[in-house]
Formats: structure tokens, sequence, C-alpha cells
């Protein structure tokens, strides 16, 4: 057997495990649209997916690895497909699933190989897969999971305070310290490190934006201010500031952020 035939063998007994009503002679009524889903993807992977490279020996020793990706987010595929009513079900174009299919290849992180499937999920469902844009593909490539679990963390607080410190001296003098410190520095997300560097990619990326007036969140700006007092507390005791400022803005979905969010993170 060849290796593409023996993939889709593989693929097509992978969802059999799960869903074995739709390949058995009497099927289901409700189950030929999932059917029809599942096959296309499977038919996707095995005309667009087998790598040219798998002719050398080197690369046939990562083979199995890649069979046992395929096999675990097919079944995940399938469990989100049976989360939609069956009328609701299509099967997604090629120009969305391929790309998505080959990220998956290679995606060893859960977080970000489950916002990849519930991408493709989107895309499967009549009423949200005009939602889905190709530009979504390359965010999730973007992205860090620590900078995933910040975009779940937002997409259930609805916006993150960052604080900018100036100090104010005698004479007029003054110094600022950009550090856009919020409260994922200190507390929220277990073992958040670098969340500036992360802030600033998810805006680049246009999924944030720190640039709108929002109401300022009365729990953290407190907690924010008394984690700065404390970072600056040589500042504060040797230089002693005639007074404090505290510059603060709420970081927050973009249009598009919350769009990438609802066909990403399975909030639609």
């Amino acid at each position: 057997m060849s290796i593409p035939d023996a993939l889709g063998e593989v693929a097509k007994q992978s969802v059999k495990q799960l869903a074995p009503e739709i390949y058995s002679d009497g099927i289901k009524p409700g189950m030929k649209k999932l059917g029809a889903a599942l096959e296309t993807v499977i038919d996707l992977i095995n005309t667009c997916l087998v790598p040219v490279a798998i002719l050398n020996d080197r690369a046939r020793l990562v083979w199995d690895k890649h069979l046992i990706n395929r096999q675990k987010y097919l079944l995940d595929y399938e469990q989100n497909l049976l989360k939609i009513p069956e009328e609701k079900i299509v099967s997604p174009i090629p120009e969305i699933a391929v790309p998505i299919l080959q990220r998956l290849e290679y995606t060893q992180n859960d977080q970000l190989a489950k916002m990849f499937l519930n991408l493709l999920t989107t895309a499967s469902n009549s009423d949200t897969e005009s939602n889905v844009h190709p530009a979504f593909i390359n965010v999730i490539s973007n992205i860090s999971p620590d900078e995933a679990r910040i975009l779940n963390y937002l997409s259930e607080n609805e916006n993150l305070i960052a604080v900018f410190v100036r100090f104010h001296y005698n004479g007029g003098t003054y110094s600022d310290h950009f550090h856009t410190t919020t409260i994922l520095d200190f507390e929220v997300i277990e073992n958040i490190k670098f969340s500036r560097i992360y802030l600033a990619n998810l805006i680049s990326l246009g999924l944030i934006s720190d640039k709108f007036n929002k109401p300022i969140d009365e729990i953290q700006s407190p907690k924010i201010k008394a984690f700065l007092a404390k970072q600056y507390e040589y500042i504060l005791n040797q230089k002693q500031p005639a007074r404090s400022e505290y510059k603060e803005s709420a970081i927050h979905f973009t249009e598009f952020g919350k769009l990438f969010v609802n066909c990403c993170l399975g909030t639609n």
C-alpha cells in the first residue's frame, strides 16, 4: 500500500472510532453532512498534505508522528462537528481548510492546535463560515501559547488595565517609566512572563488596542499601583519624588480581534 493510501486508511479508521454510524450500511439521516465534511477533510489530507520529502528515508522516520497528529485532530474535529446541528454542517472550502491542516501538521501545542481546529469548525458551520478570514490562520501561527492564554483571559474579562508611571521631582524635572504594567505581571494567569512583549505582539497583529478610553477597572487599578510602588521602592525612598503620576489605559479587543476570538476560541 502506498503512503498516501495508508494515510487515507488511517484517517478513516480514526473517524470510525468515534462515529461508526457514519460508515455503517444504514447511515443515519442526521449524520450525512457530518460524514461529508469529514470525508472532505480526509480527501484534502490525501491530496494536499503528503509531502514529497517522504520519499526519502530520513523523512520516513518522522512519518509515524505525523500520522498520530492527524488521527488526533481528525477525531477532535469530528467531536466539534457533533456539536453543530446537522442541517448547518458544510464542507470547509480548500482555501481555508488546506492551510489550517498544514499548520496542524506541525503544531505541537494543544492550545494552538485547538484554535486551528475551532477555526476549521467555524468554517464548517453555515451560520459562521462567512466570518472566517484567511488572515486568522497566520495570526494563530504568529502567537505563542502564553499569548493564546492572554486572549482567553481577555475574552472572559472584557479589558485589561495598563499603567505607565511618571515620577515628578523638585525643580520641575520628571522621569517616565513606560512598562505597560498589567495585572498579568503578578497575578491572574499563572507563569505568564514577558507580558509586555506578548501584548506588543497582540497589538501588532491587530487583535487588541490600548488607544481607546474606557472606564478603568476599580479592582485592577489599585492592585497594579501597589505592585508598582514596590517595584519602584528605591526611587521612592532614595530620590523622594514630589509626587507619582499614573497614566492608565484599557487594553481591549479591536473589531478584528473580536471576530478572531469568536472564530478561534470557540465562543461563537
